[in-house]
């Protein structure tokens, strides 16, 4: 046990760490486990048999973590508006500090938000297009979105479903489009004022 807190507390190594013992019991295995150990296995006469699926086992476990850590790092420390969103209710399941700047609302006032609510569209076409980005049928909307302020920006939004902890979620990839709707607006507009001149 000492190894253990000297590897995992003082050293920080994230490594798979397998307890093996030959004087195994509950609390020692929840000790073991409380301080860093991945699992714990008690000699006995095909332990041996064991000990390959044991070690298979933490060394996916470690790969999910890595995983999940880049992602985390990816998410929270892109300077894009970036939301997670669960297709089945449209719950903002995750907000990066972008989109609370961007909405200007806090992470947990984001968490207990809707995607219908952050959206000037109706409910139903929000539904509609949930359901195209499940589907793999589309995966780049505009829409508008209103801010805390009360403000309605144009969005260009990038999406698709994404695997995560184990269930299927929808990131929303948000870029604020309104000042190029507006110039585009203003050529259209210069346009026809040439054309009708």
């Amino acid at each position: 046990l000492e190894l253990i807190k000297v590897l995992r507390q003082e050293r920080g190594l994230k490594i798979p760490i397998v307890l093996v013992t030959g004087h195994g019991s509950e609390e020692v295995a929840t000790q073991a486990l409380s301080i860093g150990a991945n699992d714990y296995l008690v000699k006995h006469p095909s332990y041996l048999f064991q000990l390959p699926a044991i070690l298979e086992k933490c060394k996916k476990q470690a790969e999910l973590e890595q995983s999940e850590a880049r992602y985390r790092s990816l998410f929270s420390n892109n300077h894009t508006v970036m939301l997670l969103l669960n297709p089945a209710d449209g719950s903002i399941v995750d907000a990066n500090p972008a989109a609370c700047a961007f909405y200007g609302y806090g992470p947990e006032a984001l968490r207990a938000m809707t995607i219908f609510a952050l959206s000037a569209k109706d409910r139903e076409v929000v539904q509609e297009a949930i359901g195209r980005v499940v589907a793999r049928e589309q995966s780049v909307f505009s829409s508008r979105h209103c801010q805390s302020s009360g403000q309605v920006r144009d969005v260009e939004i990038f999406s698709g479903p994404i695997e995560f902890s184990g269930q299927t979620l929808i990131y929303a990839i948000v870029n604020d489009v309104t000042e190029r709707f507006q110039a585009e607006k203003g050529l259209r507009l210069a346009q026809f004022c040439i054309d009708h001149a």
